[in-house]
């Protein structure tokens, strides 16, 4: 087994809206049918140093390293992660993430 986290750092009053992006694109019909793809996790904290700040890590679950490295090439990766951004807001920073670590895992 193959584990991947992202660990994404983001204002407090944005951890919502991630979170409830994360849900709506990477469970259910969205991940049905990915080869490889075991489950989904997703977990969120305040930061106790900094009450402002929220820590979300997604965890995504493959049978091999092999599948997961399929999916991210392919399209429906592609669309699952593209950004459209609003007319109103081109050539301003709109990132609701602070910061963001990809962490891979063979599971022993």
């Amino acid at each position: 087994m193959f584990v991947v986290t992202n660990t994404i750092k983001t204002q407090a009053e944005n951890a919502e809206k991630i979170v409830q992006q994360f849900m709506s694109g990477h469970t259910g019909k969205a991940m049905e049918g990915i080869p490889g793809f075991q489950k989904f996790e997703l977990l969120n904290r305040s930061n106790c140093k900094n009450p402002a700040v929220s820590e979300i890590v997604v965890l995504s679950y493959w049978e091999s390293r092999a599948h997961q490295k399929a999916w991210v090439s392919s399209n429906s990766f592609k669309q699952l992660h593209k950004r459209e951004r609003p007319k109103e807001h081109e050539g301003k920073e709109t990132s609701m993430i602070i910061s963001s670590e990809i962490a891979e895992y063979d599971v022993l």
